[in-house]
């Protein structure tokens, strides 16, 4: 290319530069006038309420039989977790949590397990949403259990089903009769 028309490219490309700084520079200063030239209303301060969320209809398993988790991760997961970590999914949970095999199945890559020490350490979990039963958070005490077991590698082990014994036949609540 000859130096005549590399210096004409130049000039043209630094004249629309110049152009589009221009316009830039008078579009701020518009804007900074016209914020100077008139006052903004005050804010009007509207009272929302709450919107009502309907009640959800019941929800798959909370617990499995023999599912492979220590007893006080179970009922961690039975109370808080599996209200939306079940089958079918709810609210957007990407995995089941109903059994030890798929906590130790892989999801992006990683453990589950090791997704679910992050995501209850970090506080993420049990992820707050606006949902009727409200969902609760965590006790220290179930964030602990989780949390070390998860950390352990989620080893697998037996809890035993909670059986309550019933015994004979129900009492009535009726008095006997006083003979005579």
């Amino acid at each position: 290319m000859p130096l005549g028309s590399r210096y004409a490219a130049f000039a043209v490309l630094l004249r629309f530069g110049l152009i589009l700084l221009l316009a830039w520079c008078a579009s701020g200063c518009q804007r900074k006038e016209s914020k100077r030239s008139f006052r903004a209303a005050p804010a009007r301060i509207v009272k929302r309420t709450p919107r009502q969320v309907p009640p959800e209809p019941p929800f798959g398993p909370l617990e499995v039989p023999d599912a492979g988790f220590p007893c006080d991760v179970e009922a961690a997961l039975k109370a808080k977790c599996r209200r939306c970590h079940t089958i079918p999914a709810r609210h957007g949970a990407p995995f089941p949590l109903l059994t030890w095999e798929q906590t130790q199945d892989d999801y992006h890559g990683t453990p589950i397990v090791r997704h679910m020490a992050r995501a209850v350490k970090s506080g993420f979990m049990p992820y707050r949403i606006n949902a009727n039963p409200p969902i609760e958070p965590l006790t220290d005490d179930e964030k602990q259990a989780i949390v070390s077991w998860a950390e352990a590698g989620g080893p697998r082990a037996a809890c035993p089903p909670v059986t309550t014994k019933k015994t004979g036949a129900p009492r009535s609540k009726a008095r006997p009769k006083a003979s005579l």
